[in-house]
């Protein structure tokens, strides 16, 4: 059976799809199997954003920076509605939040690394907590990347692999 349909803005008719992203995994666990691959000869993954936040105000905004780089751009309110979504289909790159009821940002990236079909996904994290400690703990969790709120609409585009040149003013 399919999960829900997770609320997506586009990047080209600023169109907005809403379903509940409400459908948790139910064992907790991911194990890749049945995703598809998108990548490019490259090797990086082109299509959609997966941005996953608990607070409603700052998934907003995740989504309309990302969707002014031209991204097509997934939002979730936590970690199992992400797994669930995995099932149907693979994001270029996953922008996280670090702490997150339930399932928090590294417990998420943990299990989307101990995948096998999900192993090699990047993952952004994007938190208010800027002390060594946690971003570190990012890294030991499998992120590639780190920016600490509040950000510049700017840096997000810039750290987005696949995000239109010209619209990013470095």
């Amino acid at each position: 059976m399919a999960g829900p349909e997770p609320q997506r803005t586009s990047r080209t008719a600023g169109a907005k799809h809403r379903g509940p992203p409400t459908d948790p995994c139910p064992t907790g666990r991911f194990d890749g199997e049945g995703v598809p691959d998108q990548s490019d000869s490259s090797g990086w993954q082109r299509g959609i954003v997966f941005a996953v936040d608990d607070s409603p105000q700052d998934l907003w905004l995740i989504a309309e920076i990302l969707n002014a780089a031209g991204h097509e751009v997934a939002q979730f309110r936590d970690g199992p509605s992400v797994i669930a979504a995995m099932r149907e289909r693979q994001p270029a790159i996953v922008v996280v939040d670090a702490q997150m009821p339930g399932m928090t940002g590294y417990e998420l990236c943990r299990s989307l690394h101990d995948a096998a079909g999900t192993r090699d996904l990047p993952v952004l994290f994007i938190s208010g907590m800027a002390d060594l400690e946690s971003r570190l703990h990012a890294f030991r969790n499998g992120a590639v990347d780190y920016v600490v709120k509040p950000f510049q609409m700017e840096e997000l585009q810039a750290r987005v692999p696949g995000t239109r040149r010209d619209s990013v003013a470095v």
